[in-house]
């Protein structure tokens, strides 16, 4: 009769087991981490889009809903702030032509996920009125 004797039992130990919970759970808090960044990423794109589609929205304005003469307007829109500058370009040169060129810088502003902003220049070509 032969009797064998198992020097170790089948299974896995406590530690084992506590081991393999520990990094699971740092894979998860890992894979909820890049989750969750590339929403705040996805948000603010989508954010800054939707300002610059403003941005050019009020640029396009310009001579239809704001006149096409030196000021400044502020306003509020769809939860952004702006600001609409006209002023002369080169102001002084030119004297004698019938046309004059305009500077239209459009400042869009957001105070949500930090201070963003974005600013849109362009030149747009008027009649000179005397």
């Amino acid at each position: 009769m032969t009797v064998t004797v198992k020097s170790r039992e089948e299974g896995f130990t406590l530690l084992e087991v506590l081991v393999a919970l520990a990094i699971l759970g740092s894979v998860v808090a890992a894979i909820f981490s890049v989750v969750s960044n590339n929403r705040l990423s996805q948000t603010r794109a989508d954010m800054r889009w939707r300002m610059a589609f403003l941005a050019d929205a009020l640029v396009q304005g310009v001579g239809l809903e704001t006149p096409l003469a030196p000021g400044r307007w502020e306003g509020s829109r769809e939860g952004f702030s702006w600001n609409l500058d006209v002023t002369p370009y080169m102001a002084g040169r030119g004297k004698g032509r019938s046309t004059q060129l305009h500077e239209i810088r459009v400042k869009v502003s957001s105070q949500a996920y930090g201070s963003e902003s974005i600013t849109l220049a362009t030149l747009r070509l008027s009649e000179r009125h005397p």
